[in-house]
C-alpha cells in the first residue's frame, strides 16, 4: 500500500542520516553530525507517525471485516 511504501521510504532515509552523522562524527564534522542526527530523529518521528496510522486503519478494517460477518451470519439465521 501507499503507507508501506511511504514507511519503507522513511526508513531508508533514516538510515542515510544516520550514515551521514556517523560519517560526519569520524571526518570531525560536529555541525554536520548534529544536522544529520535532527534529521534522523524526525524522520524516526514522521515514520512512527506512519506506523501508527497503518495500525489503527489495519484494527479498523479487522473491526469491520468482524461486524460483516456477524450481520451476514444473523441476516442467514433470519432466513432459515
Amino acid at each position: 500500500s501507499t503507507m508501506q511504501s511511504q514507511d519503507e521510504a522513511f526508513l531508508n532515509e533514516a538510515n542515510a542520516w544516520e550514515r551521514k552523522a556517523e560519517l560526519c562524527r569520524e571526518s570531525g564534522d560536529r555541525a554536520g553530525e548534529l544536522d544529520g542526527m535532527q534529521r534522523l530523529f524526525e524522520v524516526r518521528e514522521r515514520r512512527k507517525t506512519v506506523r501508527r496510522r497503518i495500525l489503527s486503519l489495519t484494527e479498523r478494517v479487522e473491526y469491520l471485516q468482524k461486524v460483516i460477518f456477524e450481520y451476514n451470519k444473523k441476516k442467514e439465521a433470519r432466513s432459515r
